[in-house]
């Protein structure tokens, strides 16, 4: 006799969420190789994800949007399903179900016992993740949990966090120890020998292959103010990296125009006031650093990094120091202080303005960017990198020096590599 297969499918059923007004979880069952058949309809309110016992003799599921969670019992012998009990909950995103309990990523992460028989008690723990908040307002406000996974050993779980865009969170299954944590923070699907990470928000996606190489697509948008307009561009980069983490190969697309408009005052910022600039570098470095921080160690990692990069292409190494790193730091409080990115900074125009203004000559390149406070200096420079322009200056015979300013403000890094000879 052929065998049968049962599929569970949970959907939104409420209009708001472009549903139809009806329809809950329903179940299809599959003879042998022949088609599919629906089998039950259990009518419920937007059970958007299940999860299945460890014994596979029970369902579970959230309710997008409302306040229970549901248990169901799963016929043997015909797959069909028996209501047990719902209990109160947050509106829920995803759950798992690990070691008789059940775990529910909704805003917070809920742990819920489970019976023998299958039915839920109430919430008996509550964690908040907690971490630095990413950078796009309006969409990262809180932590934000949208899913949960454990591992196969059953010891840790991910935690992708839609609101905390640069960590990812981990807690010890069962025992809920939050000591754990890596440097992502996406969510995690398996397929056969390939774990994908994808993120919420469109910020990047990461891969692990068979071959033990690591691919990371990140997805970035920059906006500059020139001609009167703000410009947003994106630009999508990826990199592979051995399994010991050494960065092999990058490769980028853009940056692609994406939005234009009009720019208007930015309010708290005023006007950027060149007659305000002194004479002298290093007494400008001071006047337009008032109230601006610098990450200088930050700054030295990413110069060991340039280096490492250059000395596998056979290159000298480049030294940090005397008027490229003024330059550098006076470009970077600058665009801190008027929170730009533009390579025409808006208080000394573009580098070769700013030369001209200092008495100064040579030939510069500078790259720019105003990211999250969070990057580390591997983003950093995978970034720089990853954009043709920028990886030309780094990778170029022709430079000696470097400056790097990398100046915090308001929970943003604004920074300058400037490039001199």
């Amino acid at each position: 006799m052929a065998e049968k297969t049962y599929m569970y499918v949970g959907c939104f059923t409420e209009p708001e969420r472009a549903g139809t007004g009806s329809g809950g979880i329903v179940v299809f069952e599959k003879t042998g190789d022949g088609p599919w058949k629906r089998i039950q309809t259990v009518e419920q309110r937007n059970p958007s994800f299940l999860a299945m016992s460890e014994d596979k003799n029970f369902l579970y599921n959230v309710q997008g949007g409302g306040d229970r969670l549901c248990a169901y019992a799963i016929n043997e012998r015909t797959g069909k399903l028996s209501f047990l009990n719902s209990v109160p909950s947050k509106a829920g995103l995803a759950l798992e179900v690990c070691n008789g309990y059940l775990f529910v990523a909704a805003g917070d992460i809920s742990v819920y016992p489970l019976k023998e028989d299958g039915s839920i008690e109430n919430e008996v723990a509550r964690l908040t993740p907690t971490g630095e908040i990413g950078p796009m307002k309006g969409i990262q406000h809180s932590a934000q949990p949208h899913h949960i996974l454990h591992d196969a050993q059953k010891k840790y779980f991910a935690v992708p966090c839609r609101g905390m865009d640069y960590k990812q969170w981990l807690a010890e299954a069962g025992s809920l120890d939050t000591s754990g944590g890596v440097s992502l923070n996406p969510s995690i699907a398996t397929i056969p020998e390939v774990v994908v990470v994808q993120p919420e928000v469109e910020t990047g996606m990461d891969m692990m292959m068979p071959d033990s190489t690591y691919t990371e697509t990140e997805t970035t948008y920059t906006t500059e103010k020139s001609g009167g307009y703000l410009i947003t561009y994106k630009t999508i980069i990826q990199r592979i990296y051995s399994s010991n983490g050494e960065l092999l190969m990058t490769r980028s697309e853009g940056p692609t125009e994406v939005s234009r408009e009009a720019a208007q005052s930015t309010s708290g910022h005023g006007s950027a006031d060149p007659s305000k600039i002194v004479s002298s570098l290093s007494g400008e470095v001071a006047r337009v650093s008032v109230g601006i921080s610098f990450k200088d160690s930050l700054a030295n990692e990413i110069l060991a990094l340039i280096n490492a990069s250059r000395a596998k292409d056979g290159l000298a190494p480049v030294t940090m120091g005397g008027d490229s790193q003024k330059l550098a730091k006076a470009r970077a409080a600058a665009m801190a202080e008027y929170d730009s990115a533009d390579y025409k900074n808006p208080l000394y125009g573009d580098l070769a303005a700013m030369l001209n203004t200092f008495g100064m000559s040579g030939i510069p390149s500078e790259n720019t960017w105003r990211t999250a406070s969070s990057r580390s200096a591997n983003e950093i420079h995978a970034r720089f990198m990853g954009a043709n322009g920028s990886r030309d200056a780094i990778m170029s015979s022709l430079y000696t020096e470097v400056g790097i300013g990398i100046a915090v403000k308001n929970g943003y890094l604004y920074i300058s590599e400037v490039f001199f000879k």
